[in-house]
């Protein structure tokens, strides 16, 4: 067997014994159960997302390569010692400045607002020419909720591990706390929370990206985006490309984490993140288990029925799937093509309501990502079942309630389409504008177009370079949208655009 040098424990193996995976998993349990008392303390993986409400609460997330207890330990009168062997927690602060004079003590994350993830995986070996399965045991997801903050505001955090051994008293733990508090701030990070929900904050600037990876047309692009020192940074599915090699998982967060560790990554489920087990048919199980979004409620995933006919792998349903955000004058809505969106299912019904809620006075912008583009001209996912299916029950919304701008990847190219409904161009531009910006760094080569005659329409299509996007708010009726090329470092277009309902 060999142990990657991952924070996580993966195997490759060929099976000679011709024994049941699970004698194999069941094996490599036993080996990590002796092994993790000797695992540095090691952190990785560290990335922030945006609360339920993101101008007073965020979440920060990173990985742990052993079981640790919870901070449970060290905060409430448990005298059983004997569970402890680790404790874990974020310390967090109001960044100072040189003329706040204001008290600025660490404050401490509590047991109710911790919890931790942790999956395995069984998958086919990427190369089908191979009989290899690969067995995979996940790090344990500490998620840490940060409740009560000020708007717009910049907070100073660290995460720590602290080493306890059993029977130590609590008097002691606490004492090796203040030790640990001492040096928190050689190693802090920093994050800024949104502004408040309805405040025209015209410095708050949101990236979109989507069909991510890690290539090195990949890099160009995070080294540019890099550079925009962005406020949120939305992923409109396919993210890392890991299809169920879950230590690319772990790769792609540690490389991440210059950016993510400081600015909310948001994302959205692509076709790359189904990654169905092949022993149990569990679904996003990376997904889900990885990201902490603001959710609805707890994630349902059920694996799909092998003797019913589906245009999905199964049903995914809250959780990461789908859910919003507002700051600003923004609402943010993310959705999930990949599970059942007809009408009366639980997507449709969060899309309905969340956009009949919506003060326009209060959020007079309102952008939908979801993976698959309703409006595709290029030659590749061209009518595929699962995006009719939502176009038929959801472009109806979208164009009742107004929503200015929906972001797709999918396709490997750029686009970005007049103001159009029902397949047709609305020629008094009160319709949604559709931005496909698939082109984050996966594919190599140029994403052709289904026809040299451009859709009527078309307002903008790119099929050849590496690119990332660009909100800005200017005020309630104003964006600026800019599309930054990766591998040139030039701007493609920058352009305003006003909002296009007469509600304002």
């Amino acid at each position: 067997f060999t142990f990657s040098s991952s924070p996580s424990t993966f195997i490759t193996m060929i099976n000679p014994l011709g024994m049941k995976p699970f004698f194999y998993l069941t094996l490599i349990l036993l080996i990590q159960s002796k092994l993790y008392h000797a695992c540095n303390n090691d952190i990785s993986q560290i990335h922030v997302s945006y609360g339920l409400n993101p101008s007073s609460s965020m979440t920060i997330s990173f990985a742990v390569p052993y079981p640790c207890s919870s901070t449970d330990y060290f905060t409430n009168n448990n005298n059983n010692k004997e569970d402890a062997t680790v404790v874990v927690d974020v310390a967090y602060r109001k960044k100072k400045h040189p003329n706040n004079k204001d008290d600025n003590a660490w404050m401490w994350v509590t047991e109710d607002d911790h919890w931790i993830n942790q999956y395995n995986s069984t998958s086919a070996a990427a190369d089908e020419e191979e009989e290899d399965v690969q067995y995979y045991i996940s790090p344990y997801f500490h998620h840490f909720s940060l409740e009560g903050l000020d708007a717009s505001t910049e907070y100073e955090y660290v995460c720590v591990v602290l080493s306890v051994e059993k029977g130590v008293e609590q008097s002691e733990i606490r004492r090796r706390l203040r030790v640990q508090e001492a040096e928190l701030g050689r190693r802090v990070n920093v994050f800024r929370t949104a502004p408040v929900e309805g405040s025209n904050a015209e410095s708050y600037k949101v990236g979109v990206i989507a069909d991510f990876g890690m290539t090195e047309r990949s890099v160009k692009n995070y080294e540019s985006i890099l550079s925009q020192k962005f406020d949120v940074h939305l992923i409109v599915g396919d993210i890392s490309y890991a299809n169920s090699n879950h230590t690319i998982w772990d790769d792609w967060f540690v490389w991440m984490e210059e950016i993510a560790q400081s600015s909310p990554v948001m994302p959205s489920p692509g076709n790359h993140e189904r990654e169905t087990d092949i022993e149990t048919g569990s679904i996003f199980d990376a997904y889900e288990n990885r990201f902490a979004c603001p959710q609805i409620s707890e994630a349902i995933r059920i694996p799909q029925n092998p003797e019913e006919s589906s245009t999905y792998v199964g049903t995914y349903d809250y959780g990461n799937s789908f859910y919003s955000f507002s700051a600003g004058l923004g609402l943010f809505i993310f959705l999930n093509p990949y599970t059942s969106a007809e009408e009366g299912s639980p997507q449709y019904n969060f899309l309905k309501e969340t956009l009949e809620s919506v003060d326009r006075n209060i959020s007079p912008w309102i952008f939908v990502s979801m993976h698959c583009p309703f409006y595709n001209t290029f030659d590749r996912h061209v009518d595929e079942a699962q995006t009719i299916e939502m176009k038929s029950s959801l472009e109806p919304l979208l164009v009742e309630y107004q929503v200015n701008i929906v972001f797709s990847g999918h396709t490997h190219g750029y686009s970005r389409s007049y103001p159009v409904a029902f397949d047709e161009v609305d020629q008094e531009g009160m319709s949604p504008i559709y931005i496909n910006i698939g082109d984050g760094g996966r594919k190599s080569e140029a994403e052709l177009y289904q026809s040299m005659i451009p859709e009527s329409w078309v307002e903008v299509r790119d099929g050849f370079s590496v690119s990332h996007g660009s909100i800005e708010f200017l005020n309630s009726t104003h964006i600026l949208w800019t599309r930054f090329l990766a591998m040139e470092g030039d701007v493609y277009e920058e352009i305003t655009i006003r909002n296009q309902y007469e509600f304002l």
